[in-house]
Order: C-alpha cells, then structure tokens, then sequence
C-alpha cells in the first residue's frame, strides 16, 4: 500500500477543566490572604528548578485514590498511556493496592524521551476512568516536580484520583454499542466485512463507508479510490469504550458535496484491543510489548485489501490507495506504506 496522502493525528494532554479549575481557586485563595495573616504559606517554587517527572533517572512513585470504589484486587487500577502503546491490560503498569486503600505504581524513568500522557483503567477500555458525572476526560500528564526539594536517588510522589470509571455508568449506550449487528449511528452508508487474521489471530469486521451515490444505477460502473484507516472502532461514531471519533464520515461528505475531493471508499480497520501496541509496533521499542507489525501488515496486503477489491467497485493500484491512522496507527500506516510502495 502507498500513501497518496496520510494524516497523523497528535493528542495533546491537558489538565482536566476539574483539575484547572481547582489551580485556578487555589492560585485566587492565596491572593486573598492578607499580609501577616499568621498562615504559614509555602512559597512558590523556583521554575526553573521545576522538571518534568519522567525526566528524573530515579523515576517517580503515583499514588491514586479511586472516589468511585470500583477497583478491587480481583479488578485492579491500570495505567494506560502513550508509552506502553495505550495498552489498558498491560501488567507492568499495573498498580498495587495499600493498606491505606490508595493504589499505587512506582515508575522508573521512562526508555521515550516523550512527555506521558496516560489514563486509568481497570483492565479494558469499557472500565475507563471518567469524571464525576461519567463525562469523558482528557489525556491526563504529570504535573512538573521541584527537582532541588529531591533528597539524592529520591522518587518524587504525586497524588492523584479517580472520580468514575465507564462500566458503572447507565448502561443503555454500553450495552447496545456492544452488539456486533447494531445498526451504526453514522453519515452514510457503511457496510461489514468480516476478516480473520492480524498481527494476532483474530476476527474482526471492516467498517466500509460508502460515498453518496454509490449505489445509484447511473454509478453502476463506476470505481472509486479508496482511503484505508487503522483504530477502525473510532472512525465513524462515538462509542462509550472508545476514546473519541474521527468524524471520517462527516467530513468525506462535506468534503465531496464541496467538490473538494473526489468520492471515495474509507475503510476503518479496528484494532486488536489490548494487542493493539504489538500488532501497531513495527519493531520493538515499548516496554513488554512484542512488535507484530510485520504480521499485520501482511494482514493488511493479504486479507483486508482483497478483500475490500472484490466486494466493492474500488480502483485499485498506488495513484487510488491510501492508509493513514492516528499515534501508533500513524506509525504502523507509515511502515505498511514503505514496505509495500507498489500496492
């Protein structure tokens, strides 16, 4: 496969507006105390002494209280991030439960030079941490540390909660995105295609948008390029155990009534879940993670693409194909494009 065109998609980590917020009351507090109030107040840190927790070589130690008491030891709190793939099952980012009721996990400096930006989970990503009334949060990152308030080889600890986790919200929208024959709230016409196979075996269904039109007796010969997407699970609707949505069908369309690009076929690929690091890492580089890259895009070749070919009007060949994902679906678009420049 090649890249006519691709787009990488970078998720920037905020602060929560909760945890902005509560910077924002503290910062207005201290303002209001008047002098000689008799408040012992500490005093600002030096930012030039400030430093990003992953930077330290000792590491850094995470404390969580979970507010919603979902995490049990037989359900234990994870921590999913951009440096372990977003991998919601991974075992070495499991954290411990203590005799205080707080979990904890202690992180040594991490081998990416990237900032983290991480959330938990209790295994999967139907048991994602939410707010306090089950709204989808941001990316979390690390806040920065007083690196000079360091004793030598000591770990900084940072405290931080959970207020809700997914799979005790309302279950209506859960359970319904749940059912492999749903019909799916999209703009268009998508169709299933059942595959087998992958960087790990595997059997999923190709989500198969089809341009406005395609179904017309006047298109009946018609072909058409195709645009092939990895994390296929985010790229038409907005489901409860799913980060976000592409809106690849929203805007193909506005895209297409405005002329401004020819119709096309998207294709949505989802991904292997908690094998999603390995079958998107085309070498190894994260932590406990096997890279299986290589497998899924014979996958992609073998499978996914002649499959598509044979089962709709597509004009095949490098000038109509494209591939293209966000993160590690960016990274494993890229590899499948150089390893196979002709398709």
């Amino acid at each position: 496969m090649t890249q006519s065109f691709f787009r990488i998609t970078l998720f920037l980590a905020t602060c929560s507006a909760q945890a902005c917020a509560s910077v924002r009351d503290t910062q207005r507090a201290i303002a209001l105390i008047p002098p000689g109030a008799g408040l012992a107040i500490a005093q600002p840190a030096d930012p030039s002494k400030l430093v990003q927790p992953e930077s330290l070589p000792q590491g850094f130690i995470l404390v969580v209280t979970d507010k919603s008491g979902a995490a049990k030891s037989d359900s234990p709190i994870y921590l999913a991030s951009n440096h372990n793939g977003w991998n919601p099952l991974d075992p070495a980012w499991k954290l411990t439960q203590r005799s205080d009721g707080k979990w904890q996990i202690v992180l040594p400096k991490p081998k990416l030079d990237s900032r983290m930006a991480f959330k938990f989970t209790r295994g999967n990503w139907d048991a994602e941490e939410l707010d306090a009334k089950f709204g989808k949060i941001e990316n979390r990152s690390l806040p920065k540390v007083d690196a000079s308030k360091l004793a030598a080889d000591e770990k900084p600890i940072i405290e931080l909660s959970i207020e809700q986790f997914s799979d005790k919200a309302p279950k209506d929208a859960a359970t319904s995105a749940k059912d492999p024959y749903r019909a799916i709230n999209a703009t268009g016409t998508i169709r299933r295609v059942e595959v087998v196979g992958g960087g790990v075996p595997l059997t999923r269904d190709l989500l198969v948008w089809l341009p406005p039109g395609y179904d017309d007796a006047a298109n009946v010969n018609r072909r058409y390029p195709v645009l092939y997407l990895q994390d296929g699970q985010n790229i038409f609707e907005k489901l409860p155990s799913v980060p976000g949505e592409w809106e690849a069908d929203e805007t193909a369309t506005r895209l297409i009534a405005e002329n401004a690009i020819e119709p096309i076929i998207i294709v949505g690929i989802p991904n292997a879940g908690a094998m999603r690091a390995a079958e998107y890492s085309p070498i190894d580089i994260l932590e406990g993670v096997t890279a299986k890259g290589d497998a899924y895009v014979d996958f992609l070749e073998r499978e996914v693409v002649r499959r598509v070919e044979r089962a709709f009007r597509v004009k095949g060949g490098a000038d109509n194909t494209a591939i293209g994902g966000s993160s590690l679906g960016g990274v494993i678009s890229i590899y499948a494009a150089t390893r196979h420049p002709e398709n």
